[in-house]
């Protein structure tokens, strides 16, 4: 699999380089790029950067914050915690990364070793000795999709027909264990953050697992308990909004960081758990 543009990544990390100083970068799987539309935090007053990518790992998220966040500069991190990204190896997300990658550096390296699979690193050979263009490889998409400056990928509307399938949380260890170094890096160099689980159609049977592993690690919110989303009018699928519940989730969100004023004052002491 070789797809530098997929969720538009390689368009991101070119679009990246122009923003610093920020209110706010999201982190996540697609359901932070899909999630999160930067246009409606631009019509409250609100800069920011989505650097949500398809499949997003915590392993991902680690190289992504210690890469961008230092320009970036934001005085928020929204932090999209959904549930399976603690129990997928990252390797989709890897192979995503490294193919919208123009450059080799040490980062690279390290999450192509924390990765340890054998078509990540055939992407690696493969992208490095023959470059694809990226408008090429993404081009069935298209139709579907529309890049939105500042990292939102649109979905053109269409409403969810899917029948939900309850599931059963199982993370990983190493998916653990990097969300904790994210945590900690982030305290660290005094990033305040917020953890935000992006709402779905479905249930797991050991929810309360989850949301008390999630919310010691910081205040969270769960869109799934926030606001009553239609799962056939809202979503577009059985865990992805459509355009209609971006709006609905957006707006929800931005009147919570607002009632905590940390975009004001721009402290950590702001957000207790």
């Amino acid at each position: 699999m070789f797809n530098p543009n997929e969720g538009y990544l390689k368009r991101k990390f070119l679009d990246v380089e122009k923003y610093k100083g920020v209110d706010i970068v999201f982190f996540g799987s697609s359901h932070s790029y899909r999630g999160f539309d930067t246009r409606i935090f631009k019509e409250y007053g609100i800069t920011s950067f989505n650097l949500g990518s398809s499949a997003q790992t915590h392993i991902q998220t680690e190289y992504l914050m210690e890469r961008y966040l230092k320009d970036l500069n934001p005085k928020l991190v929204i932090y999209e915690v959904y549930p399976e990204m603690f129990s997928n190896e990252g390797v989709e997300s890897t192979i995503n990364i490294i193919s919208a990658n123009e450059n080799v550096d040490s980062e690279i390296l390290d999450l192509l070793f924390q990765t340890r699979d054998i078509r990540a690193v055939n992407t690696f050979l493969f992208s490095f000795f023959e470059p694809r263009n990226p408008e090429i490889i993404n081009s069935g998409n298209v139709e579907k999709d529309t890049y939105v400056p500042g990292g939102f990928v649109e979905k053109k509307l269409s409403y969810n027909t899917d029948t939900a399938v309850n599931r059963i949380w199982k993370p990983l260890p190493k998916q653990k264990a990097a969300f904790q170094e994210n945590i900690q890096f982030l305290k660290d160099n005094n990033i305040p953050y917020l953890l935000v689980q992006a709402p779905y159609t479905f249930t797991y049977s050991n929810q309360d697992e989850i949301e008390n592993y999630i919310s010691e690690n910081g205040r969270y919110y769960d869109f799934n308990h926030l606001i009553d989303f239609s799962p056939q009018k809202d979503f577009y699928d059985e865990s992805h909004l459509n355009q209609n519940g971006v709006k609905k989730f957006n707006n929800k969100l931005i009147k919570i960081i607002d009632s905590l004023e940390i975009l004001k004052t721009n402290k950590l002491e702001q957000l207790p758990y």
